[in-house]
């Protein structure tokens, strides 16, 4: 639900307060989050995501201003994947993605 493939989607379809991406905020309620579609994944399928997770929360624990920005990307590049976008509908989203990281 915390990734950048859901926020924005999410944008697109809820009620939005400035813009959202100079610091506006997005309305989160329930009659639009139940629109946000959820793939479906086998439990070994998450574990990737529990592993990096479990990075991210370790490093912020160690210190709350720690960089975990590559750990985010690499859980937003699995994201992509499991919505199975194109390469061409990730550009969209994340104009960072180089077309390599894409298909590792």
């Amino acid at each position: 639900m915390n990734s950048k493939a859901v926020f924005f989607f999410y944008s697109k379809i809820a009620a939005v307060l400035g813009d959202v991406n100079k610091g506006g905020r997005l309305r989160w309620i329930y009659q639009d989050v139940i629109k946000i579609p959820i793939p479906k994944v086998k439990l070994e399928t998450q574990q990737p995501f529990i592993t990096l997770v479990d990075q991210i929360l370790s490093a912020k624990k160690e210190n709350f201003h720690a960089d975990t920005s590559t750990l985010e990307k690499q859980i937003d590049l699995m994201v992509y994947h499991l919505y199975g976008l194109t390469y061409d509908e990730v550009k969209l989203i994340d104009e960072t993605v180089s077309k390599e990281e894409y298909t590792l």
